[in-house]
């Protein structure tokens, strides 16, 4: 006899404006929301969070947390991450301000706000990212980047936003397992009509594309291979979204 399904759950946050203050429980975005004090989804008013401070991400059903580059630093139950998994009851600490991360059942769920019901709260001028992107007429460009690591597995990293640092401390990708690639190694551009750019940022070992060793901005196209160390980073067409990548 099988075993019964457990009830699918969604991730919330409880959320401490300010110490004395109500807590807030409020619903995260699926699968992505960023939390920061300028450009975020979640607006926190605290001086101590960087603009886009970190993001949480639904993974196959798996919450993880990605520190965004910020200055002071992202903490799970007092331990400095830079992306981990979170499980209920983890105590997320960005700045002076404390989040509890839980999980509900998703019928409950529903009932649950989204922070941005909570426009009082918002200073004024302040904006999610996407009013950010909307209202300066940015185009929110989507970039498939197939990637295959040193130990022969691979993934796909979906980058959407204009600039996105990859390398041993980047919030995407499994880059901490090629030694030769450095902390902050590339930097991958997407301008307003959509092109992409790669650029080596002094890295160690260099970046290559087709085999060529790159100095500054320099134009990628869907058939270029992009090498980093031992791992290879092929821009994906969405068309191709489905095929395998060599």
């Amino acid at each position: 006899m099988s075993q019964p399904q457990s009830a699918p759950r969604r991730g919330v946050i409880e959320f401490f404006p300010r110490p004395g203050t109500p807590s807030l429980t409020v619903k995260l975005k699926h699968p992505l929301t960023i939390i920061g004090r300028e450009k975020a989804d979640i607006i926190v008013d605290d001086a101590e969070i960087s603009a886009s401070h970190c993001q949480i991400q639904d993974i196959d059903g798996t919450y993880f947390i990605f520190d965004m580059n910020s200055t002071n630093g992202t903490y799970v139950n007092d331990n400095k991450v830079v992306k981990a998994p979170l499980a209920a009851q983890d105590v997320i600490r960005i700045g002076k301000t404390k989040l509890n991360f839980l999980l509900v059942d998703a019928l409950k769920a529903s009932s649950i706000p989204l922070f941005d019901k909570y426009q009082v709260r918002r200073k004024a001028g302040q904006r999610t990212m996407l009013e950010t992107m909307l209202a300066e007429n940015r185009p929110t460009h989507m970039l498939r980047l197939a990637a295959t690591y040193p130990d022969h597995s691979s993934e796909v990293l979906n980058l959407d936003h204009g600039e996105t640092w990859l390398g041993r401390d980047s919030v995407i990708g499994n880059f901490s397992c090629d030694p030769a690639i450095s902390n902050r190694h590339l930097l991958i551009k997407i301008n307003r009509s959509g092109e992409v750019f790669a650029k080596d940022n002094n890295s160690r070992t260099g970046t290559f594309v087709n085999d060529k060793k790159i100095n500054g901005l320099h134009r990628v196209a869907t058939n270029d291979r992009i090498r980093i160390g031992a791992t290879v980073l092929q821009l994906q067409d969405e068309r191709d979204k489905n095929k395998p990548h060599s």
